[in-house]
């Protein structure tokens, strides 16, 4: 799903959803409890309040 697919989807702004996926893609990389980003399922309806 790309940064415009979801900010179309939640009616977030495209920069705020490409700021978050990166954070969380950080995140994601820095611990070891995901071992892909395909097991990791963001909850996007929290993305406006980020």
């Amino acid at each position: 799903m790309s940064a415009r697919e979801i900010a179309d989807e939640t009616g977030a702004n495209v920069e705020t959803v490409r700021r978050w996926l990166l954070k969380h893609r950080l995140a994601i990389r820095g611990t070891t409890t995901h071992s892909s980003d395909d097991d990791y399922n963001p909850d996007w309806s929290r993305l406006k309040q980020d």
